[in-house]
């Protein structure tokens, strides 16, 4: 969705600050050239014009409050997210392939970060356009490619961010989570499941967690969102975007939440699973060589996140209820699927 909102006066004169500083030059304009909003956040694409006769692109993110949110929770979420952006990209200085953003600046009283705009395609923009129906061989092993280079950044990523965490994967964290979830959409007549079938599947989650070795609760840095929407593509680089939901936590939570959101083309007519699959390969291959989706999901906290990713998707649909009524019936067919393979799960014991 996109917006045409005008950066506010004051967070403006910020910008002309911060940029000024960063930039070792005056700002003589900001023009912003496309802006999108996001749930919880507006990105605006900007042209910055300088005293010294150059330009430069740059992107704008504003954090947006949510309802109850904490203006300063909000703001050390901000530091947080620019913190750990400013930290990967002193790391990764010195090699082009895998990159972030260059940081520039930010505001916590604005809410908002300053980066470099990176060139490329969001990858999920390039899987839209080029990966539905009948892609040919040529496109497939380019969006292959593509993939293996987001599992080549996030192996780099998780090595970075390794030494920065400090214990093990909180399982009953995540547990909570789950429940939490799912008793909320026990609660919630738009959404096809009842208290039974909520017991059932933590009663699975419990079974997988008992059986975990310590090897399982290998830690690092998460970034909490990691899908082809927050990757950027280009022959050159790899870019990692927007790590406002970093933590540390479970080595298995980006992979497995990147494999998950690839899967979900599959509900959709227009992508061939044959396709999905070999994007999912392509993807792990480059995160670890040799493995497999089949092994790979056999994993005991592979299998946990599995049920946690399900899990959070019904969350979101919570909060779609007044959503236009295709969209409604849409998420209805789509949380009635991700219950019923839950259960499904649950009263085999396997995946």
């Amino acid at each position: 969705m996109r917006t045409s909102n005008a950066i506010p006066a004051d967070a403006l004169q910020a910008l002309h600050a911060g940029l000024g500083h960063a930039l070792g030059s005056p700002v003589e304009s900001i023009v912003v050239t496309d802006a999108r909003e996001r749930p919880y956040s507006t990105i605006r694409f900007c042209r910055v014009e300088l005293r010294n006769r150059t330009s430069r692109q740059v992107v704008v993110k504003t954090y947006k409050p949510w309802k109850n949110s904490n203006p300063g929770a909000l703001r050390q979420l901000l530091l947080s997210d620019y913190e750990i952006n400013t930290y990967l990209h002193g790391l990764l200085a010195g090699q082009s392939r895998f990159r972030v953003p260059t940081p520039l600046c930010n505001s916590p009283e604005h809410l908002l970060i300053v980066t470099e705009h990176m060139a490329g395609t969001q990858l999920q923009t390039k899987l839209r356009k080029l990966a539905s129906w009948l892609p040919g061989e040529a496109t497939v092993r380019e969006l292959e490619r593509d993939c293996h280079g987001c599992g080549e950044w996030l192996h780099h990523f998780q090595r970075l961010t390794r030494a920065r965490a400090t214990g093990n994967a909180d399982v009953q964290r995540m547990r909570k989570l789950i429940a939490d979830r799912l008793e909320w959409s026990a609660d919630a007549p738009h959404i096809p499941i009842d208290a039974a079938q909520r017991d059932l599947i933590l009663g699975y989650f419990d079974s997988i967690a008992r059986g975990l070795s310590e090897e399982d609760l290998a830690s690092s840095g998460v970034h909490g969102d990691f899908f082809p929407g927050n990757v950027v593509v280009s022959e050159q680089h790899i870019v990692g975007l927007d790590f406002v939901m970093q933590q540390e936590g479970s080595v298995c939570a980006d992979p497995s939440y990147f494999v998950f959101q690839l899967n979900t083309l599959r509900q959709q007519l227009q992508y061939r699973s044959a396709v999905v699959k070999r994007l999912c390969a392509a993807f792990l291959a480059g995160y670890d060589p040799g493995l497999d989706e089949a092994a790979f999901a056999a994993r005991p906290m592979v299998r946990l996140y599995f049920i946690f990713h399900q899990a959070m998707r019904l969350g979101r649909m919570l909060v779609l209820r007044d959503a236009p009524v295709l969209r409604r019936l849409n998420n209805r067919r789509m949380a009635g699927r991700a219950v019923s393979t839950l259960c499904a799960l649950a009263e085999q014991g396997s995946p």
